[in-house]
């Protein structure tokens, strides 16, 4: 069963800038997008435009990232997948 750390610091986001920044450090502190990563962010309580807004601001802030948001069914597959590769 996988398992991912769930990180929560985006939940409390007033604005899309914020949000990026939370996603930021938590990247930065967890490999800096040195390698493939996974990462769990909980938006709540927001529209899809500050989710969309949120990655936007992150991918000028930080362009040497791939960073692409997947649904929870492709995350874990993807996740699967990168494990089962590195055995």
């Amino acid at each position: 069963m996988p398992i991912l750390e769930l990180f929560n610091d985006t939940c409390n986001s007033k604005d899309p800038d914020q949000a990026a920044n939370a996603m930021a450090v938590a990247i930065a502190n967890n490999g800096g997008g040195a390698k493939p990563g996974f990462f769990l962010f909980r938006h709540v309580w927001v529209s899809p435009t500050h989710v969309a807004d949120s990655l936007a601001s992150l991918k000028r802030a930080h362009p040497e990232w791939n960073v692409e948001v997947v649904d929870v069914r492709m995350l874990f597959a993807l996740f699967k997948q990168c494990r089962e590769a590195r055995k």
